[in-house]
């Protein structure tokens, strides 16, 4: 494990007045995670809270990009640096792990309030892009990621979501009671030696690591599954969280997403 650069972390709210109950999940959740990677913090600071609107969204991207650069924490923590691969499309052959992943930061949002500001998460993600950062739809129902369900689909998008997920959280990455890889797609021969290097690597960081092929293909495929095996973190492409974003409205899909646990997790690259 090298000791590398600070993760920034902040919390995103979307509404005036911010759910208490929700922030008070959100610390114990990063402090949760902290435990893992040791003592995070010698400021003692609290949790910076960054209030989003559709008006000052690009400066809160803007401060963002400036404290990776300079590698202050939003949130005083210092993390280390514990993955280490990347990839790179070498012309038409399938994606390779190689050099080091580029993680900055982590935003956390309230998934139950999505659907009041999907305009602004869709902003987030485009001004996201090339930064490394993720995005954790939390539901505030969130009591434990007991049932991890990963997507791989042959991509870099996705195969930077599932190793984002467990550098940020290793914790609850491995100690998860039951991982789930998914891979929807039909692949040719090399691009299945690669999906095998996947599922490999992805079983030191995900405990209990499953794999398997079904054509799963859509957002709503994935979260019916997930309901179905009773989820309760889907780890996603960013694609996928923009169709989620399209979908999440309809009344039905609000209802159930407010009756169970399942929470959302997406890597931008």
């Amino acid at each position: 494990m090298n000791v590398g650069k600070m993760i920034n972390i902040a919390i995103g709210i979307t509404e005036p007045e911010p759910d208490r109950s929700f922030m008070l999940l959100v610390q114990g959740f990063l402090q949760a995670g902290r435990e893992t990677i040791g003592e995070m913090s010698s400021t003692k600071k609290d949790i910076e809270i960054s209030f989003l609107t559709d008006n000052n969204i690009k400066g809160f991207v803007r401060k963002l990009k400036a404290r990776s650069n300079s590698k202050e924490p939003i949130l005083p923590g210092e993390y280390q640096d514990s993955f280490e691969p990347n990839y790179r499309k070498q012309g038409d052959n399938p994606l390779q792990f190689i050099e080091e992943a580029r993680y900055n930061g982590l935003i956390i949002l309230d998934l139950s309030k999505i659907y009041k500001s999907i305009g602004l998460i869709k902003s987030l993600c485009k001004l996201l892009e090339n930064c490394g950062y993720a995005i954790l739809l939390l539901n505030p129902k969130h009591e434990k990621f007991n049932h991890i369900i990963l997507k791989y689909d042959g991509s870099g998008a996705s195969i930077f979501s599932i190793q984002a997920f467990s550098k940020l959280f290793p914790s609850e990455a491995k100690k998860a009671n039951s991982a789930t890889l998914i891979s929807p797609l039909a692949f040719t021969r090399s691009q299945v030696a690669i999906e095998k290097q996947t599922i490999k690597r992805a079983s030191e960081y995900y405990g209990a690591l499953g794999f398997i092929k079904l054509p799963l293909n859509t957002f709503s495929d994935l979260f019916n599954y997930s309901l179905k095996n009773k989820a309760d973190l889907l780890i996603l492409t960013k694609p996928d969280l923009m169709e989620m974003l399209n979908v999440i409205t309809k009344k039905e899909y609000s209802n159930l997403f407010k009756r169970n646990n399942l929470s959302v997790f997406v890597g931008i690259k």
